[in-house]
């Protein structure tokens, strides 16, 4: 594997790593909408 190709390697992996990171961070915000939600519920339920 020539030089170039190990740093593509490399540029390639990052980029997949910071796909996944956004995904998560949106699944983050998505949970923390949905806990304030359901605590507003229980709260209303008790």
């Amino acid at each position: 594997m020539t030089e170039a190709q190990k740093i593509q390697r490399i540029i390639n992996k990052c980029i997949f790593i910071e796909e996944r990171l956004t995904s998560l961070e949106r699944d983050v915000e998505f949970c923390a909408r949905e806990i304030e939600a359901l605590k507003a519920r229980l709260k209303d339920l008790k």
